[in-house]
């Protein structure tokens, strides 16, 4: 019986079970005390209670019981709560008795209930004019049989624990009012500025609640619904669209260490204001972007909740670490909207083009099972391990069904099968001729995605696969090509868009990056260059595949390194930094060289 208990006590309640609970106690209890609502900031208690409990309980399944709900954040006085709570009721009677068309019924539509108290009389009293005492007597007027009070951000409240409970406990104990209080408890200070010792405030805490409320629940908002139920709030046909998203993963994507539904609400108005603007400079995207666009700023803004300090990655369009799911990254756009609220057309379509590149080097699922069986083979008999690599070899025919970050693994387990092992595999050659003719489509500027590899235990079947890598770094080839005008900015250009291109790219096209870089034109440039266009030219000299160079572009390279040496010898006032980049450039060119054996 006490494991059964137990089991209970921890079950946490679904949104139906809550409905439940609060519509009994509203119609049902008699113990003259306070139901409390706990859990951290952040977490829903506010959207379920204005949105889910409200709506039920004024519902003809919920008993019709009026729903109150004051907020305390920032109340300093009893009198205001009776204010709050008078003008809520008072809408709710003249909106009962159709008295909408008055002044006062129709300025509560309009500017609402905060703006309500100076601006206007409700029943023929002027609320702003009256004393307590005779507020008093108006707020008695009003019949709280079957109704519910809600009292929020109690935490916040600059109004002393002691009396705000006594408040509390004269309205359920007294008045018979039904009253549900929601906080964050961890967060009360209920003594404010005492000098008691933690424990005692803790024990006179104890002791005020329990006299006070009768049952404490701790909330656990229902993800699936609340998510749902925000989405739904904007009513955006583009939002709706990719709701699914917020099941990409197993739990949820918003099941992280950081769960506010705060945040995500203000997501959802982000995301509903770049689709405006899409929608509204003619922009069009697939549902895979407008996802991306979606989850990416959810993910930064709850991120951002714990860490202020988080930035973009530089140059680039997109940044996973700011969004947590590969798929979908935050985009650039996306950020400079939130931080600086700029929406610029151009952005955004340069984010739309390379997107859909971007998402042929990511898994379009967590695990391939195919490729898992091809990576486990020792696990699988000849016939399951064929079978895969069939499916794989099928698969090919379509670019976006496996992530070209895949397929030097996947080379690298065929042809361990077939040397290695021993396997017969049919469709080998055509495997291979599909995976370099996919990344030929791909076009990437880098390569990096191919490097890797198996330790093979046998040299030949590196070599095997080098000489693949070799070939699609050949197909790649046009890649290395970047117009750029021959003036120093357009080195400094040159320089940069270099340097975004893999080292493998570089290493192999040897002779003609260098004819690319023009030396001779490069040199007259040395002396105006920073710190780091050197550090960049070092970096490009170092990266190429001095084994390939030819003995044009290798006198080239020594002219232009017997220029450096010149600069450093008759400028004696050269920055020294400067100068120590060029010294570097000078050793790296020269080991370069003596490891080919040309001097």
């Amino acid at each position: 019986m006490k494991l059964v208990i137990l089991w209970r006590l921890t079950k946490k309640m679904t949104y139906e079970e809550l409905n439940k609970y609060m519509k009994n106690y509203v119609e049902n209890d008699i113990t003259g005390r306070a139901i409390m609502l706990t859990s951290a900031w952040g977490s829903g208690k506010s959207y379920y209670v204005k949105n889910i409990l409200k709506k039920h309980l004024e519902s003809d399944e919920g008993g019709k019981h009026d729903c109150v709900i004051v907020s305390l954040y920032g109340i300093t006085n009893i009198a205001d709560i009776s204010k709050a709570i008078y003008v809520d009721l008072r809408t709710l009677i003249k909106e009962s008795k159709s008295e909408l068309a008055t002044t006062a019924g129709v300025a509560a539509k309009i500017i609402g209930k905060t703006l309500l108290n100076g601006l206007t009389s409700i029943a023929n009293v002027d609320i702003a004019k009256l004393s307590d005492d005779d507020f008093q007597k108006v707020y008695e007027s009003i019949n709280l049989t079957g109704k519910l009070i809600v009292l929020e951000d109690i935490e916040r409240t600059k109004i002393d624990l002691i009396e705000l409970m006594g408040y509390v406990n004269n309205l359920c104990e007294c008045d018979g009012v039904k009253i549900l209080l929601v906080a964050n408890e961890k967060e009360i200070s209920p003594l404010g500025e005492s000098n008691e010792t933690d424990n005692s405030i803790k024990s006179t805490y104890r002791k005020i609640k329990e006299k006070t409320v009768s049952d404490t629940l701790q909330f656990s908002a229902d993800y699936k619904q609340t998510i749902n139920s925000i989405i739904d709030s904007f009513n955006n046909d583009d939002l709706k669209e990719i709701k699914d998203c917020v099941n990409v993963r197993r739990n949820g994507i918003f099941q992280t260490e950081i769960n506010n539904y705060r945040e995500f609400i203000v997501a959802c108005q982000k995301t509903c204001d770049i689709f405006k603007f899409m929608n509204e400079n003619n922009i069009e995207s697939n549902a895979e972007f407008k996802k991306s666009v979606f989850v990416g700023i959810a993910f930064y803004l709850q991120k951002r909740l714990t860490d202020h300090s988080l930035k973009f990655e530089a140059n680039s369009i997109f940044d996973v670490s700011l969004s947590e799911y590969n798929k979908y990254p935050l985009l650039r756009f996306c950020y400079d909207y939130i931080n600086w609220q700029i929406l610029d057309i151009d952005d955004i379509k340069l984010a739309i083009k390379e997107y859909d590149r971007y998402l042929l080097f990511v898994d379009q699922k967590e695990d391939d099972v195919d490729i898992l069986v091809l990576i486990q083979y020792n696990l699988y008999n000849e016939s399951e391990v064929k079978e895969a690599i069939n499916n794989i070899y099928s698969k090919l025919d379509d670019i976006k069904k496996i992530s070209l970050n895949k397929y030097s693994k996947i080379v690298s387990y065929l042809i361990l099968l077939k040397y290695y092992i021993g396997l017969e595999i049919d469709d080998y050659d055509k495997i291979i001729n599909k995976i370099v003719q996919n990344i030929k489509k791909a076009n990437p500027s880098n390569i990096k995605f191919f490097s890797y590899f198996l330790e093979f235990s046998n040299p030949n079947d590196k070599r095997k696969f080098d000489n693949i890598k070799e070939i699609i770094l050949n197909e790649l080839k046009n890649n290395v090509k970047i117009e750029f005008s021959k003036d120093l900015e357009g080195y400094r250009k040159y320089i940069d868009k270099t340097l975004e291109l893999g080292d493998d790219l570089r290493k192999t096209n040897v002779n003609y990056m260098i004819e690319q870089m023009s030396l001779d034109d490069l040199k007259e440039y040395l002396q105006e260059f920073t710190p780091k266009d050197l550090d960049g030219i070092k970096h490009i000299l170092w990266s190429l595949d001095f084994s390939l160079i030819n003995e044009k572009n290798c006198n080239a390279i020594k002219e232009f390194q017997k220029h450096i040496q010149k600069i450093i010898k008759d400028n004696t006032d050269l920055d020294k930094i400067k100068k120590f980049q060029l010294n570097h450039t000078c050793e790296i060119i020269s080991n370069k060289l003596a490891k080919i054996h040309m001097y």
